[in-house]
């Protein structure tokens, strides 16, 4: 067993660690099902943590567990509370806390990698660079500066070694959700490896920051002419795998609602606006923003809709177009054979039993007829 979790976990020590945090977290009953607990040192203030933490509910138990594991594993709550598909609403409520409950790193760190990355001291670069971030998130924070030609950027840096961090932490991620999926037979419908790889797949790009500049001057290209959406412009020659600088750009984020409300600003266009945009990037553009949180589209003072973090996007080709579109009209049409066939394409599997599957679809879209349309939930 030893030689298995070396080849498989090469940090021992902070697999150690992770299991330690679920234990004192209330998580027990996991490490109990994966016949891991013999590697957690049991002490009589480990079990007191425990059972204080489990007056909690599992929600906030899971989130406090996310924050004391650190950067990877805020991230990846971050990427499941905008998955509704995977968790329950009761979670995603939760785990949308972690959007901005991260700490940040110095100034001293900060200026070091900024000099590493574009060779010269952070003052001849920037005239002016606030020392106190604007905004902290797991993989980079972000300090608003100014060029010298007056010119107000955001400087977005990485983390000094989160890339080794997080090739440790997912590593340990693969090797527990394949314990999960060995040892807790309910947990396989939900695919724990499969959303690992997703995590993992999606984590190497969002730390090439050049990757991030070439989707956000993708976007620029797509919304230009556009008088409902903005994108900031990216400084090219100020930019690397670690270091993003873009124009800074004014305005209230969508989830500080109540600086919208002292603003008095009318909610209900900008939403309108917003969701138009959503709706072009995917079925227009076929390339869209995919971590649209609150904390990534800003209000504008001209009352425009402006989307930042360029680092997860995804891609919605002309059959996914085609499917969807065929979806909706089958809806609309009460038409449940060509849902069914829809779903069975975009599915790429084999149906068992097809009638089953279409007498499942009907519910639903009998229960949709007749209802007022403010109270479907698309």
């Amino acid at each position: 067993m030893v030689f298995h979790l070396v080849k498989e976990v090469r940090d021992i020590n902070r697999f150690r660690e992770i299991l330690t945090v679920l234990f004192e977290e209330g998580f027990d009953f996991l490490i109990e099902k994966t016949k891991l607990k013999h590697k957690i040192p049991l002490t009589k203030r480990v079990k007191k943590r425990i059972n204080q933490k489990k007056k909690h509910n599992l929600e906030k138990r899971l989130r406090l567990t996310l924050e004391r594991l650190g950067p990877t594993f805020i991230k990846f709550g971050q990427v499941l509370s905008v998955r509704p598909d995977l968790i329950p609403k009761s979670y995603i409520k939760e785990l949308e806390n972690l959007q901005d409950n991260v700490p940040e790193f110095s100034y001293y760190e900060a200026a070091e990698q900024v000099k590493k990355e574009l060779g010269k001291d952070i003052n001849k670069i920037f005239p002016h660079f606030e020392k106190k971030p604007i905004a902290a998130a797991s993989i980079s924070q972000v300090h608003k500066a100014a060029l010298k030609d007056g010119s107000s950027i955001a400087v977005k840096i990485q983390r000094p070694k989160i890339r080794r961090l997080m090739e440790t932490d997912i590593e340990i991620m693969f090797y527990t959700a394949k314990l999960l999926e060995k040892h807790i037979p309910k947990l396989r419908k939900y695919n724990p490896v499969k959303i690992v790889s997703e995590f993992a797949k999606w984590t190497s790009k969002e730390l090439d920051f050049k990757r991030e500049a070439i989707n956000a001057k993708r976007f620029a290209r797509n919304f230009k002419g556009d008088r409902t959406v903005k994108i900031p412009k990216v400084y090219e020659n100020l930019t690397t795998n670690k270091i993003l600088v873009i124009e800074f750009i004014e305005g209230i984020e969508l989830h500080n609602i109540e600086q919208i409300k002292k603003k008095k600003i009318n909610i209900k266009p900008l939403i309108e606006k917003g969701f138009n945009a959503i709706l072009t990037q995917v079925f227009v553009h076929g390339f869209f923003h995919a971590d649209p949180h609150p904390g990534n589209i800003i209000l504008t003072p001209d009352d425009k809709i402006a989307f930042v973090d360029f680092g997860i996007v995804g891609h919605f080709d002309e059959r996914l177009k085609g499917n969807s579109i065929d979806l909706f009209y089958g809806i609309v049409e009460n038409d449940t054979n060509k849902i069914v066939d829809t779903l069975i394409e975009l599915s790429n599997k084999d149906v068992q039993d097809k009638e089953e599957l279409k007498y499942d679809v009907e519910d639903i879209v009998t229960s949709l007829q007749g209802e007022d349309i403010s109270n479907v939930k698309v």
